[in-house]
């Protein structure tokens, strides 16, 4: 069993069983075989074998065995995630007198249950009775914690401020007693007195630095700021402190995800300041006066700041930095960039770092390595800045000519802002929560831009919005909209589908050639393009069937290419949150140490205490290639979710993907 070798082990404890019925070790091995069945997981064989020997165990007063047997089946009830269930299991082991080492661990495991289903009251009390038994230094330390955390959720914020205090003047190690202020802080912070809460937070970075405690303290502040004042510049500092301050505490990949959809929100944020401002400097042109063959910044610029500052409170950046960006599209089929016979603009980023740059699908490993080699061009002269004066040109004036302006056409300029309203809107709605913000960004995008080939998508997620709000009138009117304006894209065929309607099945949907395509780079070792068309399926076409298996090949490619595990993980945890019954989802889930649930960091821990040994994991199969899961199970997939407002759409028919040969190495 130490060794790992379940199947063994479970044969040798059959033969004690057959062989000699009456030994005195008959009752224990019988347990530890429902143990090794565990950790071969076989839960239903060993909740049977526990089962069985239950009565036996009884009839012959080996109270011990009884008390493990259930917290065993306990274990596999909280795996499960059956909670109630499990409370009524420990809490029978707990009224068994036995050993109180066991009972300790048993009455904790029901406390960390309670909490689980809310219930903070209950669990602050069981947590409270672990000491009643005979539990060690470090278990009689968890569970005072533990009841003064249950205490302050459940608001009675004076008994847990009473309690963690107490813990706090007891001797513990420099981590516990980091971990007990922290308590103590966040107790006030539910009180509403941010002062003391803030001040103490202050302190906990300062006397406990490189801590689970200090990384937890950046945590609660990004929170707050966040959350409670909206205040996402100064959130994003402390997220960005909270994932570096200890890489293994269990909020760091919360606050790496969170660090990276807030920094996403700036970039699509200052994305369309950018645009709009060029928008409106080509559209405004003539009213400007602006001399055709060129433009002496010092002079006019009071006039580019006045259409500006009034319109969006803010000027021109970087000109020549965008317009890079938006002429290094021309491969894109999605812009229309004329003047094609001029000379390359000069080039600082190319466009695939500028979309990886803020990406949080694709790493700076690759970044470094595949874009180094295809940057090229010279450095511009013409900058349009926010505020600009002749004063800060020190005396040198810059010049744009006329021809700067000519090489971005106004279609483009146009698309690109319907697709960062659309971009912006998904991280809304996906990442950030923020539904009715959502709802305001998708009708701008409807309302400025119908022509936009986001405007369906947008009219779609718009839809199922207001269908988790059980608002079928609006539902079917935007379904409406679908079926009259968009009837050919692939998302009427969506609203097809759920309202029952035949559809043409003959088309091929635009993302599987998509994917073929990036399969097609990504097996002649063009990883950066291939990477860029995944990217492009999980923004593009969220509800097609590619869409997690684009994010699956993402995060294979960090994972298996560049090695690059952080990265991989993220990826994953947005594929699990996106398309949580995807079979690609099952297919990474092992490999993830954590669910994901910001709101309640405790679900993190995981409840595995009450074990002799660890469950073991079968040794891992080669890596699959994305292409090479098993075509049995790809019937499993579904597009879109449909449980909550921050879940992707849901189909009822899935579409069939194209078959791709069974791998006979690894089975699929």
């Amino acid at each position: 069993m130490y060794k790992g070798e379940t199947e063994s082990a479970i044969r040798k404890f059959n033969e004690l069983i057959e062989n000699f019925p009456t030994s005195d070790l008959t009752l224990t091995a019988r347990l530890w075989k429902a143990k090794a069945l565990y950790n071969s997981n076989k839960d239903d064989d060993a909740i049977l074998t526990i089962d069985e020997l239950l009565p036996d165990a009884e009839k012959n007063g080996e109270n011990d065995i009884i008390i493990e047997a259930l917290m065993l089946k306990g274990q596999i009830q909280i795996d499960r995630e059956d909670y109630t269930y499990a409370v009524d299991v420990y809490e029978k082991a707990t009224n068994i007198s036995g050993s109180g080492a066991l009972l300790a661990i048993a009455q904790y495991q029901l406390g960390l249950c309670q909490s689980r289903l809310g219930n903070y009251r209950e669990a602050a009390e069981a947590f409270k009775k672990v000491e009643d038994y005979n539990p060690t230094v470090t278990k009689k330390y968890q569970a005072q914690l533990r009841e003064g955390v249950m205490l302050s959720i459940s608001g009675q914020h004076e008994k847990a401020l009473e309690v963690l205090e107490n813990l706090k003047g007891q001797a513990l190690r420099l981590d516990e007693k980091g971990m007990v202020e922290l308590e103590i802080a966040n107790t006030y912070k539910r009180m509403s007195d941010t002062i003391i809460a803030f001040t103490m937070y202050d302190r906990i970075d300062s006397v406990y630095k490189k801590t689970d405690a200090a990384a937890k303290s950046y945590y609660e502040r990004g929170l707050s700021y966040e959350n409670d004042y909206k205040d996402y510049r100064r959130a994003l500092s402390f997220y960005e402190k909270a994932k570096s301050e200890f890489p293994s505490s269990e909020i760091t990949p919360i606050a790496q995800k969170k660090f990276q959809y807030l920094t996403r929100y700036f970039k699509l944020n200052d994305d369309l300041i950018k645009f709009d401002s060029l928008l409106v400097v080509k559209t405004k042109a003539d009213l400007l006066g602006i001399n055709n063959d060129s433009l002496q910044i010092a002079e006019d610029i009071s006039k580019v700041e006045n259409i500006i500052v009034n319109s969006e409170n803010r000027a021109l950046e970087d000109t020549n930095d965008l317009i890079t960006e938006v002429n290094s599209q021309e491969e894109d089929e999605s812009y229309d960039i004329i003047d094609e016979d001029l000379e390359p603009l000069p080039e600082e980023h190319s466009l695939l770092e500028a979309r990886t740059a803020h990406s949080p699908l694709v790493n700076k490993a690759m970044r470094d390595g595949e874009i180094e080699n295809m940057q090229s061009g010279e450095n511009a002269e013409t900058i349009l800045a926010k505020g600009i004066s002749a004063d800060s040109l020190n005396g040198q004036k810059k010049v744009v000519t006329s021809g700067q302006y000519s090489k971005v056409s106004l279609d483009s300029l146009k698309k690109l802002i319907s697709q960062t309203k659309f971009e912006l809107g998904v991280l809304f709605l996906l990442d950030m929560n923020l539904y009715d913000s959502a709802l305001y960004v998708y009708q701008d995008l409807v309302e400025n831009f119908p022509e936009s080939k986001y405007a369906p998508r947008a009219y779609y997620s718009m839809a199922e919005i207001y269908r988790e709000r059980y608002d079928s009138l609006m539902v079917d009117s935007l379904y409406k909209i679908i079926l009259n304006k968009y009837e050919q894209t692939e998302y009427s065929n969506q609203v097809k589908r759920s309202l029952g309607i035949k559809i043409d099945n003959n088309s091929v949907e635009p993302a599987d050639s998509l994917y073929a395509e990036g399969e097609k780079l990504l097996n002649s070792g063009d990883v950066a393009n291939a990477c860029k068309c995944f990217e492009d399926i999980t923004i593009e076409y969220p509800s097609s069937p590619q869409a997690a298996k684009a994010l699956y090949a993402l995060g294979w490619i960090q994972e298996v290419v560049f090695i690059n595990n952080d990265s991989a993980t993220s990826i994953y945890q947005k594929l699990i949150k996106n398309y949580p019954n995807s079979i690609y989802t099952a297919e990474v889930k092992p490999k993830l140490a954590i669910k994901e649930d910001p709101k309640t960091v405790d679900k993190y821990i995981k409840i595995n205490e009450i074990q002799g040994i660890a469950k073991t994991v079968p040794p891992k199969k080669e890596q699959n290639n994305p292409g090479e899961l098993d075509q049995n199970k790809r019937s499993q997939e579904q597009l879109m979710r449909n449980q909550s407002p921050d879940e992707e759409p849901n189909q009822d028919e899935e579409e069939p993907e194209e078959e791709e040969p069974e791998d006979t190495d690894d089975g699929g």
